[in-house]
């Protein structure tokens, strides 16, 4: 065998009981009248209704199930030398027994064996999870993982296939071994590769009593999922500076292709855009060369998709029927670009352009808000519901994460009893990463939850943690006003966030919020410190009265901004504003660093068009969408 450099070894070990996490509704009391319906159903011939009652009863065992299997990991540990962090479970203790070396354990005894390598005996609820990293210059990840098993084969015996999938953008493949005769674990290998020629892979093995083998899996790969390699790692990709954006004029995106164009939707890297050209075409523009290629299908886009949202390489382009507005069933489709097909991530079976009314026939997925995460997997909002659920605001309600290659889908988070059917949704105004984004070390979602009730207090800015599936709100329904002329607020004023952005480093947000009526104040952007909650207005106006606004307009007075949307530059450092002016539109950018605001100042103005700013986009290289303008980076 190879050797290997073993930079850092962690091992947690705990003698707690490895139960569910507790807190979790299991009663199957109501699934076992339902079966008993089904087997009558299906001796009466009536097989329709019997798949029906079973679809029902498995979506309510998964729900239960889906809160039941996560391990609560709470804590958070950094290295010294803050080259790695993890999550472990809240009341374990972390310490160091030398160099490289740490333990969390609430048992000496257990701490002492590992020291010697893996016990070979361990009591009822002992159990351990042992991480390692390990490079070999020339190998590859599968040359470091076949090393690996050939050298503990003889020590261990493998018990289930290998499992491969992926974790932030990281391949992982893992499986079950036995370590003792009464003694099992679970094995991970994640690829940590930091370039092609100094391969790198992690391993992390989790051990308990061979009765306890699901549950230290469950422990595995929710430890797996936490770690974090540096600390607060972007997996986003940055774009050119925001000194190297020059912009002096625009493009009308229908006179590049000759026809009508209502919306165009930038791809990340910036060189191309895909618009809807005939209800079941969408077409793709690469804006260098000119050149327009098309792609039809009448199943996948016909209930006029709310948008199209690119992958952040640029495989794949993700869409789905506007549920709110058509009431269809929403699948979530993507156009793989590469290959030039369509591919349906969500088929529930249903007919996609089924209009729902009375009772629901068949367990249905309603997938009605998307984004992409920098790791280029899809997440999604998804209420089940089935025929034996209270319509449509029955059911489980779910944020669920969506692998484009493979298809494979996972639940991240049970919403349910928190919130209902179109509390989080895709709003008409469409500002940084939209109601929906993805922290650049994806291991947040931060989200606009806007209720029907104006009143509820839900309504504002929360996180999900995409490790553990918790949740919590960090801003309320007050926060997005912060700012606003208080003269110029009407009384029936209903501000909302139509879209979140990260801070570079995954510590903060910047929001863009608005009322829909478009009233007179426009919209406020915001900066949101995750760690202290405190909320910062990119202009404080709320001073000021209606009167010095209209002065202020005419004058163009960067005193009043009567902003319509707002986004980030490419590297994360300024957020762009778009203003409607009353004959035309200008583009500002104001630097934001240590927790403050800078000057605002222009860097683009047309007098000659007015844009409908419903969305805005930056691409890497600097050119930007507002709609259906196209900005050119001239730098």
């Amino acid at each position: 065998m190879r050797r290997f450099l073993i930079l850092l070894t962690i091992v947690l070990i705990s003698n707690m009981t490895l139960t569910a996490q507790s807190g979790c509704d299991i009663n199957l009391e109501d699934a076992i009248l339902n079966l008993v319906q089904a087997q009558r159903a299906a001796d009466g011939g009536d097989t329709l209704t019997a798949v029906a009652i079973l679809q029902g009863v498995q979506s309510s065992i998964d729900n239960a199930t889906s809160g039941c299997d996560r391990i609560r990991f709470d804590a958070t540990f950094t290295t010294p030398d803050e080259t790695l962090s993890f999550k472990y479970p809240d009341g374990w203790q972390v310490q160091s027994l030398e160099q490289g070396l740490y333990v969390a354990s609430s048992s000496s005894a257990i701490v002492e064996q590992m020291g010697d390598g893996v016990p070979e005996d361990l009591n009822a609820g002992d159990a351990g999870i042992v991480l390692q990293i390990q490079r070999a210059d020339g190998d590859t990840f599968d040359d470091i993982v076949e090393d690996v098993i050939d050298d503990i084969g003889s020590d261990i015996s493998i018990i289930s296939p290998q499992e491969e999938t992926s974790v932030r953008g990281r391949r992982t493949i893992g499986f079950n071994v036995n370590l003792a005769p009464s003694v099992s674990g679970h094995i991970v290998f994640m690829d940590f590769t930091d370039n092609e020629d100094e391969p790198a892979v992690m391993l992390i093995l989790g051990i308990a009593t061979s009765d306890s083998l699901p549950i230290i899996e469950v422990y595995t790969n929710t430890f797996r999922d936490s770690v974090q390699y540096p600390p607060g790692q972007s997996l986003r990709e940055f774009g050119v500076s925001a000194d190297d954006i020059t912009y002096t004029s625009y493009d009308d995106t229908s006179d590049l292709v000759d026809e009508g164009v209502r919306s165009a939707y930038l791809s990340a890297d910036g060189t191309q855009f895909v618009y809807q050209s005939e209800s079941d075409t969408i077409c793709i523009h690469t804006i260098n060369t000119r050149a327009t290629n098309c792609a039809t299908s009448e199943l996948a886009l016909d209930d006029r998709p709310t948008g199209f949202f690119w992958s952040p390489d640029g495989r794949y382009i993700a869409f789905h029927a506007d549920f709110l507005r058509m009431f269809v069933d929403a699948d979530v489709w993507v156009y793989d670009v590469e290959n030039g097909n369509f591919i349906n991530l969500t088929d529930d079976g249903s007919d996609a352009r089924m209009a729902f009314s009375g009772e629901i026939e068949t367990t249905t997925w309603l997938d009605f808000a998307i984004t992409w995460g920098p790791d280029n997997l899809l997440y999604v909002i998804r209420q089940t519901v089935t025929p034996q659920d209270d319509g449509l605001q029955g059911g489980v309600h779910e944020l669920i994460q969506v692998d484009p290659d493979s298809g494979d889908t996972t639940v991240i988070a049970n919403l349910t009893n928190t919130f209902e059917l179109g509390d989080i949704f895709e709003g008409f105004i469409y500002s940084f990463d939209g109601t929906m984004a993805v922290s650049p070390d994806a291991t947040q979602m931060a989200v606009s939850v806007i209720p029907r009730e104006r009143d509820d207090p839900k309504h504002g800015i929360w996180l999900i943690d995409l490790t553990t599936g918790d949740f919590e709100q960090i801003t309320t329904s007050s926060s997005v006003t912060i700012g606003v002329s208080e003269d110029a607020l009407e009384e029936n004023s209903r501000f909302i966030t139509n879209g979140i952005g990260w801070t570079a480093d995954s510590t903060g947000l910047f929001t863009f919020s608005s009322d829909p009526t478009f009233g007179l104040v426009g919209g406020m952007v915001h900066h949101i410190d995750i760690a202290s909650g405190a909320v910062t207005p990119v202009l404080d106006m709320s001073d000021l009265t209606r009167d010095e606004i209209f002065e202020a307009i005419d004058n163009s007075s960067f005193d009043v901004l009567l902003m319509s949307n707002a986004t980030m530059t490419p590297d994360y450092e300024n957020v762009v504003i778009v203003q409607s002016l009353p004959s035309g539109f200008n583009v500002m950018r104001v630097p934001f660093a240590g927790g403050e605001f800078g000057e605002i100042e222009e860097i683009f103005r047309a007098d000659d068009e007015t844009a409908f700013s419903e969305r805005v986009q930056i691409g890497l290289n600097g050119n930007m969408v507002i709609t259906r303008l196209l900005l050119r980076n001239a730098d």
